[in-house]
């Protein structure tokens, strides 16, 4: 089998209202060769028969199922069995518009110093987003530039963790996810800025 250029690594907890939807967004995205692979983290809701129904549809799709352990240890399961070197991060209640993939990956294989590309982010249901949450989003969307993302590293996580694809290799050389009592994408962030990495 062709090796893919992306995989795209979704863990899913009890996500049978809306992992569908997240499913359909990312494979119908143009451009590189992906993979899906889907952590299924001991789902009680049904979950782990959608996705076995989307990967009989689609031979992209792989799914793996777990005993529940939480998204660190579901994310490191997942890291292990992607295929790719660059990996997109995926949620099963989210959303990929059209062209994500093709849009980080290009910029990952032009700039061999970036080590994760995120991208502008949306939440909804509008009704539901607070205006804490408001005022965070402003301010992740305005960091584009890689020297103004390691200025403002220590204001708060610059990437939103669904929304980026990173470089396999450098995530698993900073020692993968690590569980404890802090956010795992951010404690990413944080080693892999503090190796040198650079973000966009």
């Amino acid at each position: 089998m062709t090796r893919p250029d992306i995989s795209v690594l979704m863990p899913v907890f009890d996500a049978a209202a809306t992992v569908d939807e997240a499913l359909a967004s990312v494979l119908v995205q143009q451009g590189p060769m992906f993979e899906v692979v889907c952590v299924d983290d001991g789902s009680r809701d049904g979950s782990l028969d959608r996705l076995a129904a989307w990967a009989v549809r689609d031979p992209r799709v792989r799914v793996l199922a777990r005993c529940h352990e939480g998204i660190v240890a579901a994310l490191n399961a997942g890291l292990a069995e992607v295929r790719a070197p660059l990996v997109a991060r995926m949620d099963a209640d989210d959303v990929c518009l059209p062209g994500r993939f093709e849009a980080q990956a290009a910029l990952l294989n032009v700039q061999p110093a970036l080590v994760a590309v995120g991208c502008r982010v949306e939440c909804f249901p509008d009704g539901a987003v607070t205006d804490g949450m408001k005022h965070y989003l402003r301010w992740l969307d305005s960091l584009v530039d890689p020297d103004r993302i390691a200025a403002e590293m220590f204001v708060e996580s610059p990437l939103a963790h669904p929304s980026v694809a990173f470089r396999r290799d450098a995530v698993l050389a900073a020692g993968g996810y690590a569980d404890g009592p802090f956010p795992e994408d951010y404690d990413l962030w944080l080693r892999l800025h503090a190796a040198g990495g650079r973000f966009a």
